[in-house]
């Protein structure tokens, strides 16, 4: 951890003539959090009653009426659409509700969830020493061992700050998006190489900037790093395998790398073991399978976030490293983006309202599957935090 902030603070010195004024580094976990006691399931998980965990049933209740009573028409998709919602409280299921023909046995499309899932490959091979943040992702990828390219890190991959050209928008603006052109047109076939094509924009380290084109390089680059395609499956077996995580689809693309930006199947249950894992500070049981400092990394904010200017679609991003944190940029006047949920709070995020919400001062992992046409932002995960501690909490 003592390097990662160290690289973190030389950037913020290199950088302090630019016009943003300067910023506490922020991270979710305090330095000196220690999880509490945490019950691990196996194939099966345990419960726990409102009354044992100190909720009020009647709070609870109503956070089911406001997650699944539907607020829109179902023909045009619209108003808060949830499939699931498993509450987890200290490793035992507290709430679990399924609806619109979903079960706990179905998997579910977890979109940019999946990115946190790369986050946890990526800390197992540095685990194995099989993977060096701070070196040049050319090395590991030749595409971008090319010009100034050459200056992208693994860590500027895993920060999306590589500097490279990329434009993310959705159903907005399909025209001119790199995303679009990547899942479904020209880049399907090889969406690192799509990717890596892409011009420097910015210097490496200098922009942060949301791209699933930089989880798709991170992808290949595990790849090289883990010793071929043939190991990197079965890195994400080993994952699957310590943690309980049974039935899961990652889908590919043309070259066979997986799409470590949008999509992995998994039902709520298995998501939740995600949260347990890194609620446990990279711990499942007694099996250390990423470090602690790697948990602590990885929800430290991305360095490049205070270099880049907010503007109206960044002013409520708090990213870590494939991670999102609940700090805000006091300094700057920018509130939390949840701002009745804890500062420790992060959580992986996925298009629609796909969310495994980690909240470790209060032992609890949020999972919430949904079709959310509309665009609520951080609404409905701030509103259902909000009604578990202040509603629910006896």
């Amino acid at each position: 951890m003592r390097f990662f902030l160290i690289a973190i603070f030389s950037l913020l010195v290199l950088h302090c003539s630019k016009p943003l004024p300067a910023a506490k580094v922020q991270t979710a976990l305090p330095y000196n959090y220690s999880p509490g006691k945490i019950y691990f399931p196996d194939k099966e998980w345990k419960t726990i009653s409102p009354d044992q965990a100190g909720f009020n049933p009647a709070g609870l209740a109503e956070l089911k009426e406001y997650l699944f009573k539907r607020t829109g028409s179902e023909e045009d998709r619209t108003g808060i659409r949830t499939n699931s919602i498993v509450v987890i409280k200290d490793g035992k299921i507290l709430l679990e509700e399924y609806a619109r023909g979903f079960t706990k046995e179905h998997k579910h499309i977890t979109w940019s969830v999946t990115k946190s899932y790369i986050n946890v490959l990526a800390g197992m091979l540095v685990q194995k020493g099989l993977l060096a943040p701070e070196k040049n992702a050319g090395e590991y990828y030749s595409p971008l061992n090319q010009g100034r390219k050459k200056e992208i890190t693994v860590r500027h991959l895993l920060e999306m700050s590589s500097g490279l050209h990329w434009s993310e928008g959705y159903e907005s603006s399909p025209v001119f998006s790199d995303v679009i052109a990547m899942l479904y047109t020209i880049g399907r076939k090889d969406m690192a190489l799509y990717t890596a094509k892409r011009p420097l924009k910015y210097k490496p380290g200098s922009r942060w900037y949301y791209s699933s084109g930089e989880t798709n390089l991170l992808s290949k680059v595990l790849i090289k790093s883990a010793g071929g395609l043939q190991s990197y499956e079965a890195l994400f077996a080993e994952l699957a395998d310590r943690i309980g995580m049974k039935d899961y689809t990652l889908e590919r693309d043309g070259s066979g790398n997986f799409v470590g930006s949008s999509y992995l199947y998994a039902t709520p249950r298995d998501m939740a073991r995600l949260g347990l894992l890194y609620l446990n500070l990279g711990k499942w049981n007694q099996d250390q399978i990423v470090s602690p400092d790697w948990v602590r990394y990885s929800t430290t904010m991305a360095s490049a976030y205070y270099f880049t200017k907010p503007d109206a679609n960044t002013l409520t991003d708090n990213p870590g490293a494939h991670w999102w944190l609940n700090h805000g940029v006091p300094e700057w006047g920018q509130s939390p983006p949840l701002p009745h949920a804890p500062s420790d709070t992060f959580w992986a995020s996925g298009h629609w309202g796909q969310r495994i919400i980690v909240i470790p001062s209060e032992g609890l992992v949020i999972v919430r599957t949904a079709d959310d046409r509309d665009d609520f932002g951080n609404e409905i995960t701030d509103n259902t935090i909000r009604r578990l501690r202040y509603r629910a909490l006896a």
